[in-house]
């Protein structure tokens, strides 16, 4: 069956689980939608098609449509091996809405409204500039304090990322660091308790070091769930949910009125760091970003401050002088 194929294809290149459903589900509703069709004879205008019919018919908002075009166009090149040369915005149009970034005032605002986990949590959103999802998916062996490194995983394979490390956050991470140490070490008292979940590369080779306290979530749900109808005892993150609600909470209190979410703080990140002179291709690394164009959104919200910008010629004739 063809998503049987689609599934082991986002399964190899390691897709999280989220994606993974989202990609499934609009692949299905694509070929739903063209029903006993030959599907060697399929091409651009099948997809033009399909995203006529969404927004005509379904009146789908322009996220959601490049949802179902990107995950259409996974098909196409990952499964069915039929080229595409056009990208995803030819065909779905979001419109020229910007990223919401907020203030450096904004956010200290928000952070001294916050205390512990929730603190924490939204300090690595800005401070290192991170999704929820990768916040939320940290295990203890992502912080290397000796090398002050910290490590971003990628997907549902062990492919990392290296961040920034703010100096401030040290202390913080290792309180996090010995609060995770003592629920795991009253987790291990059930006589069913079986780690956490691994990516599914280590999990094929390593499967035991699911107990090992490295791989344990930084930031893990208060107790373990059973593990699909089963008795056994799995732990898992925080949930998403949490996040986003303490946040949008935290905005109504401080009285900011902006269109916030967890991802505006991956956007300030990445525009403070464009106005305090930082290259461009330093922050594409820093936020794991593919292409250059998805960073240079953040170029055109940044505001340089012409005030700290020193002239060549001052450059010049002050090192002459010396």
């Amino acid at each position: 069956m063809l998503l049987d194929c689609v599934r082991e294809k986002l399964r190899l290149c390691g897709y999280s689980a989220k994606t993974k459903k989202c990609y499934t589900d609009w692949i299905y509703s694509f070929l739903f939608f063209y029903d006993k069709c030959d599907l060697k004879c399929f091409g651009e205008q099948e997809i033009i098609d399909f995203i006529a019919f969404l927004e005509m018919d379904r009146n789908v908002a322009p996220n959601t449509k490049n949802q179902a075009v990107t995950a259409i166009h996974f098909l196409y090149r990952e499964v069915l091996n039929i080229p595409v040369h056009s990208s995803p915005s030819k065909y779905s149009n979001t419109g020229s809405q910007a990223p919401v970034v907020l203030t450096r005032e904004e956010i200290k605002k928000a952070l001294s409204c916050l205390r512990g986990d929730k603190r924490l949590m939204i300090c690595l959103l800005y401070g290192c500039g991170l999704c929820l999802s990768e916040c939320l998916q940290m295990r203890i062996r992502h912080v290397d304090f000796s090398n002050r490194k910290i490590f971003v995983g990628v997907g549902n394979v062990c492919i990392y990322r290296e961040t920034i490390f703010p100096k401030s956050l040290i202390h913080p991470l290792k309180l996090q660091v010995e609060k995770v140490r003592i629920l795991f070490e009253e987790n291990n008292a059930f006589n069913n308790f079986e780690g956490v979940l691994l990516p599914l590369s280590q999990r094929d080779e390593e499967p035991k070091t699911s107990k090992e306290f490295s791989w344990q979530y930084l930031f893990p749900s208060k107790t373990p769930r059973h593990y699909k109808n089963s008795d056994k005892l799995i732990q898992h993150p925080m949930s998403e949910s949490f996040l986003q609600k303490t946040i949008k909470e935290v905005l109504r209190k401080c009285g900011i009125h902006k269109a916030a979410c967890c991802h505006s703080f991956r956007h300030s990140f990445a525009t403070h760091l464009l106005e305090d002179g930082y290259d461009i291709h330093l922050v594409q690394k820093l936020l794991g970003h593919k292409h250059l164009q998805s960073t240079l959104v953040y170029k055109n919200l940044s505001k340089p401050k012409m005030h700290n910008i020193i002239s060549p010629l001052d450059r010049l004739l002050n090192s002459g002088e010396k």
